[in-house]
């Protein structure tokens, strides 16, 4: 219950997704093992856009069963119906997600700088 507590104290800084529940163990657990190859692509490409616009892609488990949705007409994987849960991010500020990408440029300027010396 405390997890619950520290929840509902930051939920209105979180954004919301419907996920269908056979990606949870890929989001959650980094466990790919039941997907296909299509579902795992699919997953990766919802990540990156996810990443791209809130910084990261740490996703939060809310209430079990006021985020169990049930049955759900599409999600926000893909386009298909399926049974979903609402999993939570905690979006990356705008300095963050500027720092981030300052960051990535600079690792991939120091590899290359590295890569030519050799």
């Amino acid at each position: 219950m405390k997890h619950l507590k520290q929840f509902e104290k930051f939920k209105d800084n979180l954004v919301g997704f419907r996920i269908p529940n056979y990606s949870l163990s890929y989001l959650i657990n980094n466990d790919p093992s039941s997907l296909s190859d299509e579902e795992k692509e699919e997953i990766d490409v919802f990540c990156q856009n996810v990443i791209d616009e809130y910084g990261n892609a740490y996703f939060l488990l809310g209430d079990e069963v006021e985020d169990d949705l049930g049955f759900c007409q599409t999600n926000d994987i893909n386009i298909l119906g399926d049974n979903c849960v609402r999993l939570y991010i905690k979006p990356n500020t705008p300095e963050e997600i500027k720092k981030m990408k300052l960051n990535k440029k600079a690792k991939k300027y120091n590899l290359k700088k590295i890569n030519n010396r050799r």
